[in-house]
């Protein structure tokens, strides 16, 4: 359950990718630490839209250099905090104009996060639709 939340919180990070803090302007992988979770998120940019979001724990490293699923270079973004990654999230989460895969895959980090920003987005979509 640990590594869950921890996971959460880096994905949530990831969503939060198109408001406050930015991404690279070209396509590719593109990962930062999550402060203080032990957690590494990988998100995929491609024709300049996030299109896959994978996270990594202490607990759920990835074999080698590489992370399952993320081939090819990737640039590390350095540490980014809780906030900011949810942020990232909860803005793919909402993007009408993103696939719905990495749309799901947002809504399941944020609901691991712990987050009450992240809470309230998920009971709006719930019970206020």
């Amino acid at each position: 359950m640990r590594a869950a939340k921890t996971i959460a919180l880096a994905l949530l990070g990831l969503a939060l990718l198109w408001s406050t803090p930015s991404i690279g302007d070209a396509d590719g992988w593109y990962k930062w630490q999550v402060d203080e979770r032990s957690a590494t998120l990988y998100i995929l940019k491609k024709d300049d839209k996030p299109n896959r979001i994978r996270v990594f724990t202490e607990e759920c490293q990835p074999w080698g250099n590489t992370a399952r699923g993320v081939s090819g270079e990737v640039t590390d973004m350095g540490t980014m905090s809780l906030e900011d990654s949810v942020t990232m999230l909860l803005d793919i989460a909402k993007s009408d104009d993103l696939g719905m895969d990495v749309r799901e895959d947002a809504l399941f980090w944020l609901a691991q996060s712990n987050s009450d920003d992240a809470y309230a987005y998920i009971n709006q979509i719930l019970f206020e639709s």
